[in-house]
């Protein structure tokens, strides 16, 4: 059972991939002792964490990187059902690498933060749940830079098309069916902005309840200012 938290695992990883595999050959001591300290202290860490774990810090390492260190990386060959094609990760035991994996590839694409990376990688998770439960309405960046409104479904009973596939999607890309070009589309998730938020009696309800009386007060003084 993995254990590891996504911080964690991404920043053992980073670590691992900065790792100089050749320290031992560098004419500056201090360099080896650097790395020779760094391999100890990666390999004593590593010696704690299940394999579940070592898998999923793998997976974010370099192939070369994480034969250094004994890490594996996951093998398997995945069988999907045209019925169950785009599926991509209703699966609780894959879902949480999934996410991560996302936060580390837009980490590493855009150069944000982890944390900001990070509540992307989980809204994309949120956009494939609700896709998969019906229409949403969502945007994201074109390649010319402009932003792209769609709709889009995962649910099988909504989606009339004929399948020329049965491969999933990379991690790299999020593939949804276009309700209204009737066919598969796919962005890559670093381009990813939101999801539109449906703006009904009830949501407006709550965000005015959500908001402090400080801020209430503060409002009425503006517009009783600008009258």
């Amino acid at each position: 059972m993995n254990t590891i938290s996504n911080q964690r695992a991404a920043n053992i990883a980073r670590n691992i991939n900065a790792f100089d595999t050749a320290y031992q050959y560098s004419d500056d001591m201090r360099n080896v002792r650097f790395f020779s300290n760094l391999s100890k202290k990666l390999n004593k860490i590593l010696s704690t964490l299940s394999n579940e774990d070592k898998i999923i810090i793998a997976e974010l390492c370099d192939v070369d990187q994480a034969k250094y260190f004994g890490l594996k990386k996951e093998e398997k060959t995945i069988q999907v059902k045209q019925s169950n094609i785009n599926n991509m990760e209703n699966s609780t035991s894959s879902f949480r690498k999934t996410v991560m994996l996302r936060a580390y590839h837009i980490m590493a694409t855009t150069g944000k933060e982890w944390a900001i990376c990070l509540k992307k990688a989980w809204q994309l998770y949120r956009l494939n749940k609700e896709m998969h439960s019906g229409e949403v309405t969502f945007f994201f960046e074109k390649k010319d830079g402009s932003l792209r409104k769609a709709i889009g479904t995962l649910k099988m009973d909504k989606i009339d098309y004929e399948f020329k596939t049965d491969s999933q999607p990379k991690v790299t890309t999020f593939t949804y069916f276009d309700v209204e070009a009737k066919s598969f589309r796919s962005f890559k998730i670093e381009n990813f902005m939101m999801i539109e938020q449906p703006r009904t009696p009830e949501i407006k309800a709550v965000a005015v309840i959500k908001k402090t009386p400080a801020k209430l007060i503060r409002i009425r003084r503006t517009h009783l200012k600008s009258a």
